[in-house]
């Protein structure tokens, strides 16, 4: 798979995602198992639903630049963001009783595949860097 295609597969994904958290947000807390709910979940996804529209952005605006640090920078962050979400949110459900639903899951699934496919494209761009100066 291509740097590109996971980049642009990340990014609307991304947007996706964003757009429910910001404007479908108290569907998405339930499909989460946070019922009831207050203005303070509220406004907390809206905040995260942004910073998420920042990634994703920065995902789709970048995925067709050619090999640089700033490329390696984008991939790295965003396998940091996608696999420590995944962290975080299974240490909540396993240890602190946050509702594991399904909808949890399935989406725990699909950012593993991204997080995992994010690595392998940042480990294939700074190998081929370490390539290129040792030739």
């Amino acid at each position: 798979m291509s740097r590109s295609l996971v980049l642009l597969i990340l990014g609307l994904y991304g947007l996706l995602l964003s757009g429910v958290m910001l404007f479908a947000t108290t569907w998405l807390l339930k499909s989460y198992g946070i019922d009831p709910y207050d203005v303070s979940h509220i406004s907390l996804m809206r905040y995260l639903g942004l910073s998420n529209f920042g990634l994703a952005l920065l995902a789709l605006l970048n995925r067709n630049l050619s090999n640089s640090a700033s490329l390696q920078t984008v991939l790295l962050v965003s396998a940091i963001v996608v696999l420590g979400g995944i962290g975080v949110g299974t240490v909540d459900s396993l240890l602190k009783d946050a509702p594991l639903t399904g909808f949890f899951l399935a989406d725990t699934f699909l950012r593993l595949v991204m997080g995992l496919a994010l690595l392998y494209c940042y480990n294939r761009e700074r190998q081929q860097v370490i390539s290129q100066v040792a030739a």
